[in-house]
């Protein structure tokens, strides 16, 4: 398998339902995927996966 992603969208900081900042900022990514059998190209395919990384403490104040 080769795969290769792209990004969509800025990284943007998560906000819950409350409209308080979360934990997370998010990027939408567009992958791109290459399904390989004996080096030659069997299957190819794209989808949209979010990402996410930890950016802030979590606030144990909120809860």
């Amino acid at each position: 398998m080769r795969w290769q992603s792209r990004a969509l969208t800025d990284r943007r900081a998560g906000v819950s339902r409350a409209g308080l900042p979360t934990q997370f900022d998010f990027i939408l990514y567009e992958m791109d995927v290459e399904v390989l059998r004996n080096g030659t190209r069997v299957r190819q395919f794209s989808f949209r996966k979010a990402g996410w990384e930890a950016a802030r403490p979590v606030n144990l104040e909120d809860f």
